[in-house]
């Protein structure tokens, strides 16, 4: 398989995992959504956020563009709303940008300074392997901590994804 075609399907698989978990935790109440874990991230939506927000930073890196950030996350958290209506948005920008290029377009390096200071370059590609695998483990935090209230949430493994969604023919 290509890297363009295997980047799509991951980015597919991205787009349509955040877009489950954001909609399994949307149905907790504000008390458990905010509830401070004792995580590196805080609480559930802040864990979220901080995939959102280092998809904008290499969205930023992508284009050129200054991200402005300068913490992997952002002060004040955003509603599940918000939170939502951005990472969906986000997620529609990666599909279509992934849309619009070339094979050969993958293996272009791209030098950007990474938050926490130094230097970092790596191939479009290994960009997007990057926020695919990044996204994948903070979805894991935020199973973690949905296992510690009475809800459960719902299953967003690759496998999953396959087998439901991006069904081979």
């Amino acid at each position: 398989m290509s890297l363009l075609k295997s980047s799509k399907k991951l980015l597919g698989y991205m787009s349509w995992a955040n877009e489950v978990t954001i909609t399994s935790v949307a149905h907790l109440p504000d008390t458990e959504l905010y509830k401070d874990r004792n995580s590196h991230f805080g609480n559930i939506v802040s864990t979220l956020n901080h995939i959102y927000v280092i998809e904008d930073i290499f969205k930023a890196h992508l284009t050129g563009e200054k991200h402005g950030y300068t913490h992997r996350n952002t002060d004040k958290c955003p509603t599940i709303n918000e939170l939502a209506f951005n990472q969906k948005k986000m997620d529609r920008w990666y599909l279509d940008y992934i849309s619009c290029l070339g094979e050969k377009a993958l293996e272009e390096v791209i030098s950007f300074e990474y938050i926490g200071g130094g230097q970092g370059n790596l191939s479009i590609y290994e960009i997007i392997l990057h926020l695919v695998n990044h996204a994948a483990n903070h979805r894991g935090h935020v199973s973690e901590m949905m296992y510690k209230t009475e809800f459960k949430l719902q299953t967003h493994d690759l496998t999953v994804y396959l087998r439901d969604v991006h069904k081979y023919v």
